[in-house]
């Protein structure tokens, strides 16, 4: 759709409900991840999101210094007060450490805010059972094509 492509915020509002999301977006991740070998928690992580937003999907695809995941299913959920979440499945895999890092998925749910600037925060947890915070301010609007 040439159109979409062009100029994805012309359909919000009035042909949907949902903000085009696509884009290069930073933040922190706060997790409660220990590490085995202080056995403390790790620092808040920096990292990137980029979203390709096209008419029909989204795919997201994060990475951190340490690790990169890509989404597998994902979509945008409005609840019943109208509260908008992206929310996605996700595969994760390490670019170092992966003794302590291994490969795992993890579910995400960000609710989208509006705060003058678009904004994502909100949680996710994973199969390894640790469990985080995410917030992200969006740097680019270009559709980010992964």
């Amino acid at each position: 759709m040439f159109v979409w492509k062009k100029f994805p915020n012309l359909f919000y509002k009035w042909l949907t409900n949902v903000p085009y999301l696509g884009g290069c977006w930073k933040g922190t991740l706060y997790s409660n991840y220990k590490d085995p070998h202080t056995n403390e928690e790790v620092p808040p992580i920096q990292s990137k999101l980029e979203i390709t937003h096209d008419f029909d999907s989204l795919h997201i695809k994060m990475e951190t210094d340490k690790s990169y995941s890509s989404s597998y299913i994902s979509g945008v959920v409005i609840d019943e007060g109208k509260q908008k979440y992206l929310c996605y499945l996700y595969g994760n895999d390490a670019d170092k450490d992966r003794e302590i890092n291994p490969k795992h998925d993890g579910a995400v749910k960000l609710r989208i805010k509006h705060d003058g600037e678009l904004k994502l925060e909100g949680h996710y947890w994973t199969g390894r059972s640790t469990t985080g915070r995410m917030t992200f301010i969006r740097k680019t609007s270009k559709n980010s094509h992964v």
